[in-house]
């Protein structure tokens, strides 16, 4: 009976899996450094990692993707927002916001009431914030 691993004991001299049949985790100790791990724990080999695992700053965010963005074209659009000072008489219906070339169905979000002049010569101006909700 052999009590003691040794050399001459292993025939070709190296351990290899299927030469080990189990192994308790209580006859592995030791730490593992960094510089053993350097390079070999690749993206490919993590398949979850809690957030709480991450620490440090974040990275700059590169904008640099966002310009040249041309604007929109369709101003007619469902979910289009416009704001609209209108004179006179606050136009609140949700068919027609009043502005030739808009179809569809807006509503109006809010006004703001704001009065210019004095005495007979005052004027109303609303200013309005409308969405387009239906074609």
């Amino acid at each position: 009976m052999v009590t003691k691993v040794t050399t001459e004991v292993i025939e070709d001299l190296s351990i290899t899996n299927d030469k080990i049949e189990s192994l308790a985790t209580t006859k592995l100790t030791g730490t593992i450094s960094n510089d053993q791990l350097a390079g070999s724990i690749t993206n490919s080999k993590i398949t979850s990692l809690a957030a709480s695992k991450l620490t440090g700053a974040l990275p700059a965010i590169d904008g640099s993707n966002l310009t040249n963005i041309d604007p929109p074209t369709d101003y007619n659009a469902v979910g289009t927002y416009i704001l609209r000072n209108q004179a006179g008489t606050p136009n609140t219906t949700t068919t027609n916001i009043g502005i030739s070339g808009l179809t569809g169905t807006w509503r109006c979000m809010g006004q703001i009431n704001h009065s210019e002049g004095g005495g007979i010569y005052a004027t109303n101006f609303y200013f309005s914030l409308w969405v387009k909700i239906s074609n």
